[in-house]
């Protein structure tokens, strides 16, 4: 193998072919092998305010302070107990059942017209609302109604109402 030598000076270049570093296409270079889950594309380029969208990134990776999380942390009070605070039954307080399974929250999605298929996975549940409500929600929407208040009229109230009364159930549990 023959090697010339070239009297020159060296230059430096990242290995995307600029001499100016960029954060973007640092974290493009590192992380372009990994490709998310569609849901999480919709969430990320939906059009909702920023609190939503991390609202909904928590839901999706099941990082919301439930009862069972806060058990699971170990930040659960004493005496605390994992049952649901909405429907008082021993239903534990997680994820699905509180925003899927538990009466109240089945109520309010009824109201709305909204069935979610709880025989799925949690993903599969949002991939399925999704394509069964195309027409008459947007993804937004989806997040917005879960918990979420900055739209008017009747899901704003229900999302309150919905707050109001987990907050008080929560404070007097």
């Amino acid at each position: 193998m023959d090697v010339e030598l070239v009297n020159k000076n060296d230059v430096w270049s990242y290995i995307w072919g600029n001499m100016k570093y960029s954060s973007q296409k640092f974290y493009a270079l590192n992380f372009r092998a990994v490709k998310p889950t569609v849901h999480y594309l919709w969430l990320w380029k939906c059009k909702a305010v920023s609190k939503m969208k991390v609202f909904g990134w928590l839901l999706l990776m099941n990082r919301l302070n439930t009862k069972f999380m806060l058990d699971h942390k170990n930040c659960a009070p004493p005496n605390y107990g994992l049952s649901c605070v909405l429907c008082q039954s021993t239903a534990v307080e997680d994820l699905i059942h509180l925003f899927f399974l538990c009466p109240f929250a089945q109520n309010c999605w009824n109201l709305l017209g909204i069935a979610w298929d709880t025989t799925l996975s949690f993903e599969g549940m949002f991939i399925r609302a999704k394509l069964d409500y195309q027409g008459s929600y947007s993804w937004r929407s989806f997040f917005m109604l879960l918990g979420i208040s900055g739209s008017k009229g009747m899901v704003s109230f229900l999302i309150k109402k919905f707050l109001f009364v987990f907050l008080e159930a929560t404070l007097k549990g």
